[in-house]
C-alpha cells in the first residue's frame, strides 16, 4: 500500500470546511466567486464568510416586541362600584369606634380593682369563698389544703397575721441596709412562704409548723430572759430544714396557687353581690 500523501494546512487566515456544510447562499457565492466546490473541502477566508442567516429572526423579533408592550402596559384600574364606597366607609367608621372603645377601657377591674390585662388563672371555689368569709368575720387566719402526689401528701396554708408580717418586713430591712434590692425582694417572698406554711402530712409523719407569732412571743420571753435570741430568718429557715427537698417545688407551685387565691378574695372585699349567698 502506497504512502497517502499529506495535505498541507491552511493558512491562519483561512478556514478549511467541509463543502456539504455550506449553507445554499455560501454555496451560490462561491460559485460567482469562481471556487472548486467538487472536492471535498473548499478553503474560505474568514472575513469572506458571511454569517449564517435565519429567515424567522424578523418575525420573532417583531413577537418579542409585541409581547413586551403587553408586559410593560399598566391594566387599566377598575374604579370601585358605589356599593363597594359605601361598605368601605361603613368599615371605616366601624373600626374608628372600635379604636375608641379600646383606648377607654380601663386597665383595672372598677369593682375588684384586678388588672384586666392578667388573666385569672386561679378561681376561688364556693367552699373557698365561705371559709375565708368565716375567718375574715371570726378575726382569723384563713386556711385551706391541697393534696400532692395522688393524695400521699396533703399541705396546709394559712393567711398571716400583721404582727408576723411587720416581724418580716423589720428583718429585710435589718438586713438590707434599708435598700430593696431583687435580692431582698426574694428573700421576703421566701419568708412570707415559710410563715404561711401550716402542716405538712405525709403517710407516716406529721410536720406542724408552729406560727410566727408564737415564735415571736418565745423570742420576746427569751430576749427578756437575758438569753441571746435568733433573728426571724433564722427561726424561719429553721422549720424549712425540716421539708424533704423533693417537696420544697412542688410546696411552692401550691402556694402561688394560694397567694393568688388569697388576692382575688381580697379585691373582692367591697363586692357585696359577690358575697351574696354565702355564710359566716
Amino acid at each position: 500500500m502506497g504512502k497517502q500523501q499529506d495535505t498541507p494546512a491552511p493558512p491562519a487566515n483561512v478556514q478549511r470546511i467541509s463543502v456539504d456544510r455550506l449553507s445554499p447562499d455560501e454555496r451560490q457565492e462561491l460559485e460567482e466567486q469562481g471556487r472548486d466546490l467538487t472536492g471535498e473541502f473548499v478553503d474560505i477566508e474568514l472575513d469572506q464568510r458571511r454569517p449564517p442567516t435565519d429567515p424567522t429572526a424578523p418575525e420573532r423579533a417583531k413577537a418579542v416586541e409585541e409581547l413586551e408592550s403587553v408586559i410593560k402596559q399598566p391594566a387599566p384600574a377598575q374604579q370601585p362600584s358605589n356599593q363597594a364606597l359605601a361598605e368601605i366607609s361603613e368599615l371605616q367608621a366601624e373600626n374608628r369606634r372600635l379604636q375608641q372603645e379600646l383606648e377607654k377601657k380601663p386597665e383595672h377591674c372598677p369593682r375588684c380593682a384586678w388588672p384586666t390585662a392578667m388573666p385569672v388563672e386561679h378561681l376561688p371555689t364556693d367552699e373557698d369563698i365561705t371559709n375565708f368569709l368565716e375567718s375574715v368575720v371570726s378575726g382569723e387566719v384563713f386556711v385551706k389544703s391541697y393534696e400532692l402526689y395522688g393524695g400521699a401528701v396533703q399541705v396546709e396554708f394559712r393567711t398571716r397575721l400583721s404582727c408576723e408580717m411587720e416581724a418580716i418586713k423589720e428583718h429585710v430591712m435589718d438586713v438590707s441596709g434599708g435598700v430593696l434590692t431583687e435580692e431582698m425582694l426574694g428573700l421576703t417572698d421566701e419568708l412570707v412562704f415559710l410563715t404561711s406554711l401550716k402542716s405538712v402530712r405525709l403517710k407516716d409523719k406529721n410536720l406542724s409548723f408552729a406560727s410566727l407569732a408564737d415564735l415571736l412571743d418565745q423570742r420576746k420571753a427569751a430576749e427578756d430572759g437575758g438569753q441571746q435570741v435568733k433573728s426571724v430568718g433564722v427561726m424561719l429557715r429553721e422549720r424549712a430544714d425540716r421539708i424533704p427537698s423533693q417537696l420544697r417545688i412542688p410546696l411552692r407551685q401550691m402556694y402561688v396557687e394560694f397567694s393568688a387565691i388569697v388576692e382575688h378574695l381580697m379585691t373582692k372585699a367591697t363586692d357585696p353581690k359577690y358575697w351574696k349567698g354565702a355564710t359566716a
